[in-house]
């Protein structure tokens, strides 16, 4: 166990992450007030798999239907020019507006044509698992026919849907926005979006457009291909189109809402705060990635989780099993995550040289009870070894070492944390 600890621990030394992130990965800053009295103390905490995205302590009384999941590709699709693979699924890409506790909060989702567990004139709406891992009340604005959105002159309102997410499984389902389940590791939420037989301002069927996928068995995205994003920069430009070309793939890189992430395609759209959850496109107009993170002050990084990928990181494999895992009681999961519980961000000020605070614990995770909003972490144990944490990359590290370790075994395990905690 020590050979294949030095291995891992000599692995990340050579990974380079990559921080300074824009607001698409996070969108509140939680900043220390960095006076007071703060106490140390050590606390440990038991580390096992997530076996649910929200718990809602409800059982079902009887084994869920299987569900049949399909997506539905292009095998022969054209490559278009710009205008034409844009004005092929301009439409696809959604505004997406959480607020939580009188924070607003935006993002971007896609309308994919997935085969599901969907009744007539509903949808699934593919975004990022950050923009809606807040919860709250949830606004989506789906462009109208004439690709009007949120905002513009004469846009349609009877395009935009509201719902809830928190409120409890089956409350949450009763509005015409829901959430289907979500994955952090992988960064990615399904959402159920629910049209009925509303109507737009002529009396019309409200009309939805959805993105298509390229066959994974065939797709190749490559170096230099140029691709296309469709967002919502600043949380207020829906339908934003962003050019640009694959930088590198596979790339590993660190996120502050997520932790360390090594599948995505580097790109040089320009992603900012309100893209995350957008579309990336090829010049075919297919999805063949969800945006999920941009460089602040590096216009040119940026990042999306990739369709093709083959491994559970793949946004394909994770949806399959959301809408698998999803049932009457609870939101749809990822078997086999390891959560840690808690989500953590850099403040402004440091306490015992760690700027690394609690920012919010995970509902019903291991953490509850353990750790607390507002401590700053200092250190943790893991296995006998020590890590000091003084930052979100040094943090980064330590769980991904932790993470790596734990993928490999089917037993639990204890990490203990010295924190400063106010009093």
């Amino acid at each position: 166990m020590k050979k294949t600890f030095k291995k891992i621990i000599s692995y990340i030394c050579l990974i380079t992450l990559i921080f300074s992130l824009s607001g698409c990965s996070q969108f509140v800053d939680l900043v220390g007030n960095g006076n007071g009295y703060y106490e140390q103390i050590s606390v440990t905490m038991s580390l096992q798999k997530q076996m649910i995205f929200c718990d809602t302590g409800e059982t079902l009384s009887q084994e869920p239907q299987p569900i049949e999941v399909g997506f539905f590709v292009e095998n022969s699709a054209q490559t278009l020019s710009t205008t034409g693979a844009a004005n092929k699924v301009k439409r696809s890409v959604v505004l997406i507006d959480i607020s939580t506790s009188g924070q607003l909060s935006s993002g971007s989702g896609v309308l994919a044509n997935i085969k599901g567990d969907l009744n007539e004139n509903e949808y699934y709406i593919i975004t990022c698992h950050h923009v809606i891992s807040s919860g709250g009340a949830i606004t989506v604005c789906v462009p109208d026919t004439f690709g009007r959105n949120d905002g513009d002159l004469d846009y349609d309102e009877n395009y935009k849907f509201t719902g809830y997410i928190g409120a409890g499984k089956a409350v949450d389902e009763q509005n015409s926005v829901c959430l289907v389940g979500g994955d952090r590791d992988g960064d990615i939420a399904l959402l159920k979006l629910k049209v009925g037989d509303r109507k737009d301002k002529y009396g019309e069927a409200v009309s939805i457009q959805t993105a298509t996928f390229p066959n994974p068995n065939t797709i190749s995205v490559e170096y230099g291909e140029e691709v296309f994003a469709i967002g919502n920069p600043t949380g207020r430009l829906p339908m934003t189109y962003l050019h640009g070309y694959v930088s590198y793939l596979d790339r590993r890189i660190a996120l502050d809402s997520v932790g360390i992430m090594s599948n995505l395609i580097q790109h040089d759209c320009a992603i900012t705060h309100g893209n995350s959850g957008g579309g990336l496109f090829n010049m075919k107009g297919q999805l063949i990635g969800i945006t999920n993170a941009g460089v602040s002050d590096q216009p040119g990084l940026s990042y999306a989780i990739p369709y093709y990928d083959s491994t559970e990181y793949g946004f394909m494999a994770i949806i399959e099993q959301l809408i698998k895992n999803n049932n009457q009681v609870n939101y749809g999961y990822v078997a086999g995550r390891w959560e840690l519980g808690v989500t953590v961000t850099d403040a402004e000020n440091d306490v015992e040289g760690s700027t690394l605070i609690v920012k919010s614990i995970v509902p019903n995770s291991n953490a509850v009870g353990v750790l607390q909003e507002g401590d700053y972490i200092t250190e943790v144990e893991f296995l006998g070894v020590k890590y000091p944490i003084t930052s979100m990359t040094s943090f980064a590290n330590t769980v991904f070492i932790a993470r790596e370790y734990l993928q490999t075994t089917s037993q639990s395990s204890e990490i203990k944390f010295t924190i400063q905690r106010a009093q």
